[in-house]
């Protein structure tokens, strides 16, 4: 996936980078600076916090780690109220810096749900997310992770209100359930929210660990913005 090979963010201090960081390139149509954005699993932050939490229930297939306990409501289907699914939420805020947001699902599905969901739908179902999420420029990308898993992941860049903001969504597939994560990395730079919306990202997989080894990886063309979707 060669645009997930490209230079670390300028948003990060120099540093060692154990693995090679994933980054976007995006200037905002308001703003005469290039906000480089990274995305997801090999960036250089730490892999564990004081207090880790991890979500990831006993009919899930996959997990992942929050720095502090999540809360969890009911999200309810607004064409039919009665369908709610459980959601669980974690949120930090940094004074009035910066803000991190995720919002993660796992719900139980057939068997035959795997086989159903092609690379092209799952990236598709996370492209709607676009126009909700006011993003300005975004990527899909596609992983099969051997046959435990299929994973789509987007990532985009927009605004919140006035504030620049990094959004990404995750869908994985699994035998057994569907798995849906979305985060937000809100403000101005700052060491602290990258560092842990780094990890956060990172910790994301299936409970058995092996969606590391070589997966087969699609990818979409780069430099997708959304008018070029419409």
């Amino acid at each position: 996936m060669k645009w997930l090979k490209e230079k670390t963010s300028s948003r990060r201090k120099p540093g060692s980078i154990h693995q090679p960081a994933q980054t976007l390139k995006w200037t905002p149509a308001c703003a005469g600076v290039t906000v480089l954005i990274f995305l997801i699993f090999l960036i250089c932050a730490p892999d564990s916090f004081a207090e880790d939490v991890t979500y990831g229930p006993e009919s899930c297939e996959f997990s992942i780690v929050f720095p502090g306990a999540p809360y969890t409501a009911q999200r309810c289907n607004p064409a039919d109220p009665e369908k709610c699914d459980p959601i669980t939420s974690y949120t930090k805020v940094f004074g009035m810096d910066a803000t991190v947001n995720f919002n993660v699902t796992c719900i139980p599905v057939s068997a035959d749900m795997y086989s159903r969901y092609s690379g092209d739908v799952m990236r598709t179902t996370l492209e709607a997310m676009v126009g909700r999420q006011h993003l300005d420029q975004y990527k899909t990308s596609f992983q099969q992770h051997d046959d435990k898993a299929k994973q789509a992941i987007l990532l985009g860049a927009g605004r919140t209100g006035k504030s620049d903001k990094i959004y990404t969504a995750q869908l994985w597939i699994g035998h057994r359930s569907v798995f849906t994560v979305e985060g937000e990395l809100i403000g101005v730079p700052l060491d602290e929210a990258d560092d842990m919306f780094a990890a956060i990202l990172r910790s994301i997989g299936h409970k058995d660990g092996k969606q590391e080894s070589e997966p087969k990886q699609e990818e979409q063309d780069d430099n997708k913005t959304d008018e070029e979707s419409d």
